[in-house]
């Protein structure tokens, strides 16, 4: 949900890679990452309203980097920061013009290794 804007919603599916710089025997494990994906929000562009998407369909991209804290081999938190751009890639356009969304901001995150541990 989106609590302020010209849409009420967005949904994604993200796909990226993750590169750890893990050091044997160190429980800080700095990273950086990139993903991107395709979503979808309920677009208000087309309807006159300003500054809103022009089409519900969008691709966004994300890069960041942080550090992950190991508290074992299972269990780990992270903290970093993040840029995220969304768009419909100009596809609107010239009927309802792109404006895009690009956010700077921190994340958080807990994280729990599944399967058997090696």
């Amino acid at each position: 949900m989106i609590p302020r804007g010209p849409e009420h919603l967005y949904a994604a599916y993200m796909f990226g890679v993750r590169r750890n710089f893990v050091q044997p025997n160190w429980r800080v494990a700095p990273y950086v990452e990139a993903r991107g994906g395709v979503g979808y929000t309920d677009a208000k562009g087309p309807a006159g309203v300003l500054y809103a998407q022009g089409q519900d369909l969008t691709f966004n991209f994300i890069l960041g980097g942080g550090v992950r804290y190991n508290f074992n081999p299972r269990y780990s938190i992270s903290t970093g920061i993040a840029y995220m751009h969304v768009s419909n890639a100009y596809l609107s356009q010239p009927k309802v013009y792109d404006y895009g969304i690009n956010v700077f901001g921190p994340t958080f995150g807990v994280n729990v290794g599944l399967g058997k541990l090696q």
